[in-house]
């Protein structure tokens, strides 16, 4: 699954969500509704948005021809006392649109946040991983990358001030993840329990 690191005002506002009907049969004129609502536990949150969308079916000659209504779901974690989440990520459009509905609703600041070298180096000593594989960029704009980085030289570029990680894939509890500057994390996996105890060591440890 795609992710989306976001950074979150007040996340105690972000209860809110719950505090709003939920609705499983979401209404046409409403573009996105909470579908779902679940404190995993004391410390984590677990939303899903519901979208609504429409396929459109056209012919080059006789034009649009039948819409065919379809939603799409997108799930979104927050820990109430850190200032940030993650949202599932199928496009910029969804993102931008739940993003939207969540400041609308609980009245705070919610945007999408990138990723520094300490954040890289705060998640692969989170998730006790190993860098697999890890491209950046030189003061002078040279791309490099590496297949294999250990501890020793992954801090030296961390702690440089003339380099600047653009991604890295690292392997953790037998999973691979992408984590990319852009503030985008990539995972193999969609089990529930699995992502939520991945996320709360990410969120945790930034």
């Amino acid at each position: 699954m795609n992710f989306s690191f976001l950074e979150v005002e007040s996340p105690k506002k972000l209860k809110n969500l719950s505090k709003r009907k939920i609705s499983f049969l979401n209404k046409k004129d409403e573009d996105v509704s909470v579908f779902h609502y679940n404190a995993v536990d004391e410390e984590i949150i677990h939303v899903v948005f519901n979208i609504n969308d429409e396929y459109q079916v056209s012919t080059l000659k006789l034009g649009n021809q039948y819409n065919f209504s379809y939603s799409s779901l997108l799930n979104f974690f927050f820990i109430p006392n850190r200032n940030y989440a993650f949202l599932e990520y199928i496009n910029q459009e969804f993102e931008e649109m739940v993003i939207k509905e969540i400041n609308n609703r609980c009245g705070t600041s919610i945007d999408s946040s990138k990723f520094i070298n300490k954040n890289f180096w705060e998640i692969y000593v989170g998730l006790n991983g190993t860098i697999k594989k890890l491209n950046y960029t030189s003061s002078d704009d040279e791309y490099l990358n590496k297949d294999y980085v250990d501890r020793e030289e992954f801090s030296k570029i961390v702690n440089s001030s003339s380099e600047e990680i653009d991604d890295m894939t690292i392997s953790a509890d037998n999973q691979y993840f992408s984590i990319k500057k852009e503030g985008k994390i990539s995972v193999d996996n969609s089990d529930e329990e699995y992502l939520i105890n991945m996320i709360k060591k990410i969120i945790n440890v930034i």
